[in-house]
């Protein structure tokens, strides 16, 4: 059972009541925020080279192009970025 299907247990009653929508929302929301930062600490970690000759020869050796159509040498590296 999830956090948010438990509920809250009724001490006089033994009943398992609701969390409150607003409390339901909150939790989401607390749950997207981590997920969002989990995300950001993954792609942190991340080694992506930036050496304009070493990103060009893993390029060639994938078969992609080193440049897009009408793109300038300023606008490739940033986009890289």
């Amino acid at each position: 059972m999830r956090a948010h299907e438990r509920g809250v247990l009724s001490v006089r009653t033994g009943e398992r009541l609701g969390f409150s929508e607003e409390a339901k929302a909150a939790q989401h929301q607390r749950n997207e925020v981590l997920e969002e930062f989990e995300r950001k600490k993954r792609a942190r970690a991340l080694a992506l080279p930036t050496d304009d000759k070493k990103v060009r020869l893993r390029l060639r050796d994938l078969e992609e192009p080193q440049c897009l159509f009408g793109e300038t040498v300023g606008g490739a590296a940033t986009a890289r970025l």
